[in-house]
């Protein structure tokens, strides 16, 4: 038991020295608080009292002249002794607040390693670095960093795979990147809901576009598959929205009379030189392989084989399941290639269109080019690739079959080729009708 005396103070404790066993004292004040001074020098009080027939030594907390003085003590223990005249134990108020505490430091520890949406758009990436082509990575990039959040590049300042020098730089239509997703900071994967994506894919609508919501929702979606894969979360809040129609892909194509101004806008830019002849020639080339931009561009004397006529090409839009792209050449490509490769020093650098200043990398200039060239034709509003369209369109309205058509532009579906033959099938039922409508209208007239 401990050793009576007169009520403890705080310098009075602080004086005690430790001794080889506990020294008890009791401190005063409220019957049965008691001060432990342990051997390592440590000052405990305790409040003893019955219960179940013996005496409980409940601790109250070690002594601090400020953190927890003598009078502090005797509150507590005042404070005890009232809950146990009550009839209460002290023992179960701290069992409980004990398992409280656990409870919520299990309920953190949960949380910590819960997924979060910063997580899942990571998750994306690592798929993408090893399923996807540098080109679509880059895309992907842009998307999160632009649309779907703005701390991306700062979480991966340090992977160079991301952000490589020649990657093509794009404007950003956002004045505060990941903006229309800031809502989405912090959150849980598995708590996010349909409604959620669905505000996401709208608010990226009005900033940036239906295209780029298109595009951003069905990253999200994959996102998603991947994170069930991982069982971040059980469901895909995406998988059951629709794509925004609005932003359907362009069906601009030239017709003859917008043809023959370009090629006489082509005659006159070459003859003036206001454009370079890389460029005068990638868009004649366009026009006559059916060919991406990105594929004219990239195109290397080793990829051709103007003996039999034909072009190999690695890196295209559709290499991962179709391999490597062998596509014939029309006689005017094949003549234009001819020309280009007899010309002085052609040979000395791999690309067939080479760089302004720097022959060992491809032509990239053709943008500002092409927007010298639809002004001088007159074109407002056509892009390089609708040229793309236009080879696709007239391969319609030349006759050619669309199976042979789908494989000429190197279309993973030939469903996609079919929505160039249906727009170019109105345009011939137009003309067509109007043909009729006149005849008609000439037969009224009572002409011959």
């Amino acid at each position: 038991m401990p050793r009576k005396a007169e009520p403890l103070t705080d310098r009075a404790i602080e004086r005690l020295k430790p001794g080889k066993t506990a020294i008890r004292l009791a401190a005063g004040g409220v019957d049965g608080l008691t001060l432990s001074v342990q051997p390592t020098g440590n000052r405990v009080f305790y409040l003893t009292y019955r219960a179940d027939g013996k005496v409980i030594w409940f601790r109250l907390g070690e002594w601090h002249s400020e953190a927890f003085p003598v009078e502090a003590a005797r509150t507590r223990a005042a404070e005890l002794r009232r809950d146990i005249a009550a009839g209460k134990d002290p023992r179960v108020d701290l069992a409980l607040a004990r398992k409280q505490a656990a409870d919520e430091l299990q309920a953190i520890k949960k949380a910590a390693a819960r997924s979060r949406w910063e997580d899942l758009l990571d998750l994306y990436i690592e798929h993408a670095k090893a399923n996807r082509k540098p080109r679509t990575l880059a895309w992907a990039v842009d998307l999160i960093e632009n649309h779907l959040d703005g701390t991306f590049r700062k979480r991966h300042a340090d992977d160079a795979g991301l952000y490589p020098p020649d990657r093509i730089q794009r404007k950003r239509r956002n004045k505060t990147p990941g903006a229309p997703a800031a809502f989405l900071a912090g959150r849980f994967v598995d708590e996010i809901e349909p409604q959620d994506v669905t505000h996401l894919h709208e608010a990226i609508k009005d900033a940036g576009g239906g295209v780029t919501a298109d595009r951003c929702l069905a990253l999200v979606r994959k996102a998603f598959a991947l994170a069930r894969v991982k069982k971040w979360c059980s469901d895909n809040p995406a998988s059951k929205l629709g794509l925004d129609r609005s932003g359907e892909p362009r069906s601009i194509f030239l017709d003859g009379p917008q043809l023959a101004a370009l090629g006489k806008a082509l005659e006159e830019v070459e003859a003036e030189h206001l454009a370079p002849w890389q460029a005068i020639a990638a868009i004649k080339l366009l026009l006559s392989t059916g060919l991406r931009k990105s594929e004219v561009l990239g195109l290397t004397w080793k990829a051709l084989d103007l003996k039999r006529g034909s072009v190999r090409i690695k890196d295209h839009k559709t290499s991962t399941t179709t391999g490597d792209l062998v596509q014939p050449l029309s006689d005017d490509a094949l003549e234009l290639l001819r020309a280009i490769a007899s010309r002085e020093g052609a040979k000395l650098s791999p690309y067939v269109l080479p760089g302004e200043r720097d022959w060992m990398k491809p032509f990239s200039n053709l943008n500002k080019s092409w927007g010298v060239i639809c002004d001088r034709a007159g074109l407002d509003g056509v892009h390089v690739h609708d040229l793309r369209r236009t080879y696709g369109t007239w391969a319609a309205l030349t006759g050619v079959e669309l199976a042979v058509a789908s494989k000429l532009l190197n279309h993973s579906d030939v469903s996609i080729t079919s929505k160039v033959y249906a727009q170019a099938s109105q345009d011939s039922k137009r003309e067509g009708t109007n043909k009729i409508a006149a005849g008609i209208g000439a037969a009224m007239r009572g002409a011959k």
